[in-house]
């Protein structure tokens, strides 16, 4: 919770059970998970994010937020290292947090009336995450990655696209990505006909099974 009093943060809490506002005492901010966070960013923006001569509070979800659907809409290009140049398509899913309530507040929910839900945030949200996430399976490749095992590198792919959304999302807005799960990835047509190929060459090019 983010306590607004004349266009000023003045106060927030992060911890559960009562809490009490009390203008008259010096901001209780600094206690809770968010404790150290909010002494950083307590000078940089305790100012804006809320109508002049208003009182408000912004309550922020900070938990994990699941079930958010990616994919291609096209085939994308991925430099396999068994493969070379191939084409796949990918759907999965994400998920992200609100890391800095302040950041998120101040830069997009601050100046919305009522409530700011996710379904105004994920149009953005998405086409960014989608972009990032050909910068990370640039990054994967580079790193050895062949494109069937993408499926079980969540870890892999959820830091690679915390680089690729450092200053869209974590540091203009204070979101970060937790965890990509891809649930299918396939190549196009062409590129399983060379794969196809490939491993049937590979196959014929061991003696035994050729012996076979």
């Amino acid at each position: 919770a983010l306590i607004f009093d004349s266009g000023k943060i003045v106060d927030a809490t992060a911890e559960e059970g009562i809490y009490t506002f009390d203008s008259s005492t010096s901001p209780s901010l600094f206690a809770g998970q968010f404790g150290e966070m909010f002494k950083e960013m307590w000078e940089r923006f305790k100012f804006g994010g809320a109508v002049a001569k208003e009182q408000a509070i912004f309550f922020v979800n900070v938990k994990e937020i699941l079930d958010n659907k990616f994919g291609s809409s096209s085939p994308m290009p991925y430099h396999d290292p068994v493969y070379r140049n191939i084409y796949i398509r990918y759907h999965g899913l994400y998920s992200f947090k609100i890391a800095d309530p302040f950041l998120f507040v101040g830069n997009i929910a601050g100046n919305v009336s009522g409530e700011y839900t996710k379904e105004m945030l994920m149009n953005q949200a998405n086409a960014e995450f989608v972009n990032a996430f050909d910068v990370a399976l640039s990054s994967c490749a580079k790193e050895g990655i062949t494109f069937s095992s993408l499926p079980g590198e969540q870890l892999r792919l959820a830091r690679h696209m915390n680089e690729a959304l450092d200053e869209e999302w974590k540091q203009r807005r204070g979101m970060e990505v937790v965890s990509v799960a891809i649930e299918k990835i396939t190549p196009d047509d062409e590129s399983r006909s060379r794969i196809e190929q490939f491993d049937t060459a590979a196959m014929y090019g061991n003696s035994e099974y050729a012996a076979g």
